[in-house]
């Protein structure tokens, strides 16, 4: 998934797809978002990546599909990818960690009534999953950025289970409550932690790897790019770094204590 030329460095198994293609004039991608009868292109701003991942829902047919971000990506092969899914039902990257849990970690970052309303939504609608939320939210780890390979039938089942949820949750949304343009994502970062749910709730078999970082307009052709730390001290990466540290201060205290 992308909105610039940045996918010059892609795999040969993947297809590069323009997101956000309603909302520009120039675009980038042959594949865009935005060509066909059924799309949502123009809801970027709302949903992110997951226009893109809408399109393929409703236009494309493959064997496996997936997400990659034009900056995220997993550095496997083609036949890595058929190894681990004739053995696994999702390769995801490995799980991130949260403070103090999910479901608080977003509404410290974010928007707590959006968190609400996901919430009221997945009771009405999924009623088993939302029993199962009540433990997987309280953990500390998450799978993130809506990133995932899996075989076309899996792929499709996902789907059938999210968008409805997130049309839902966005009729509910109120948008002109004064947001950063950073929290007008709010179905993107609800989308990530519906994700988890879905995956630990059904039990899945999953392969985590790791993610790399690829700098932008960068050309690598076909090879895969070397991992690249990225750091953005916005508040709210510095919230979560704060938070990582109180919580690594605290574990370190009460081992000092249980020992003494």
């Amino acid at each position: 998934m992308t909105h610039g030329p940045e996918c010059t460095w892609l795999a040969d198994y993947c297809i590069p797809l323009e997101i956000g293609a309603a909302c520009r004039d120039k675009h980038c991608c042959e594949l865009r978002d935005d060509l066909g009868e059924d799309t949502i292109s123009e809801k970027d701003r709302l949903y992110c990546e997951l226009t893109g991942l809408y399109w393929m829902w409703k236009n494309d047919q493959h064997e496996y599909a997936g997400l990659y971000h034009y900056r995220r990506v997993f550095k496997l092969t083609s036949k890595q990818i058929h190894k681990y899914l004739s053995a696994y039902d999702f390769i995801l990257p490995k799980k991130f960690s949260v403070y103090p849990n999910i479901a608080e970690h977003l509404c410290h970052c974010h928007i707590p009534k959006d968190w609400d309303i996901l919430n009221d939504v997945l009771k009405e609608m999924y009623p088993d999953y939302y029993e199962s939320s009540k433990t997987i939210f309280q953990k500390r780890k998450l799978f993130a950025a809506n990133m995932f390979i899996t075989g076309t039938e899996n792929f499709h089942q996902y789907c059938d289970w999210l968008f409805p949820l997130l049309d839902q949750i966005e009729q509910r949304l109120d948008l002109h409550d004064g947001r950063s343009e950073y929290n007008m994502r709010a179905i993107g970062f609800l989308a990530e932690r519906l994700f988890h749910l879905y995956i630990l709730h059904n039990n899945f078999k999953v392969k985590e790897v790791k993610i790399w970082f690829v700098p932008p307009y960068v050309s690598i052709s076909s090879k895969c790019p070397r991992p690249i730390a990225r750091f953005a001290m916005s508040n709210i990466y510095l919230y979560n770094a704060v938070l990582l540290i109180q919580n690594t201060m605290y574990a370190f205290l009460q081992r000092i204590h249980t020992n003494t």
